[in-house]
């Protein structure tokens, strides 16, 4: 996918694309799995444009219920949580990375952006990005509910499909 000649994605190919991957994060959410790392680098696309999530280097099995404290994953798609080095619940933050995913997909850049890491994290923290026109409105509601500072506020994977 990073071989596209444009930045950006019609929004019916990012429909495509990320709801197969939100089943893949409902399935591995119901066994206890959060993969914490969902980023464009970690979906592949086999011969037929199936996406396939790939790479469970930070994933962690553990309860749902029971929140992790491990720094990890990658800067831009990290959640406030994470970003605030603050105990977490892991499927929440898989949420928060996949909204992040279908926004730069959509609008070809990210939401925040700093100019270190530290500025970066800050504002993600502060949660505050804006959307282009050019996107839809079921667009913005989506990727708005996935990018809640309150990780007990975002969808399910199963509402995100």
């Amino acid at each position: 996918m990073k071989e596209r000649n444009s930045k950006t994605f019609h929004e019916w190919e990012v429909k495509a694309i990320c709801k197969p991957i939100a089943e893949a994060l409902h399935y591995l959410h119901g066994k206890n799995i959060s993969h914490r790392d969902i980023k464009l680098d970690n979906i592949m696309l086999d011969s037929h444009y199936y996406p396939k999530l790939i790479d469970f280097g930070f994933s962690v099995c553990s309860p749902n219920s029971e929140k992790l404290s491990v720094f990890c994953g990658t800067p831009s798609y990290m959640s406030p949580e994470i970003a605030g080095k603050q105990k977490y619940l892991g499927p929440p933050t898989d949420i928060w990375s996949l909204g992040i995913l279908i926004y730069a997909m959509i609008v070809g850049y990210f939401p925040f952006k700093g100019l270190t890491e530290h500025e970066l994290y800050k504002k993600i923290i502060q949660g505050s990005f804006y959307f282009p026109n050019t996107i839809s409105e079921n667009a913005k509601n989506l990727i708005t509910k996935m990018l809640s500072n309150n990780p007990l506020k975002r969808p399910s994977a199963s509402e995100v499909t």
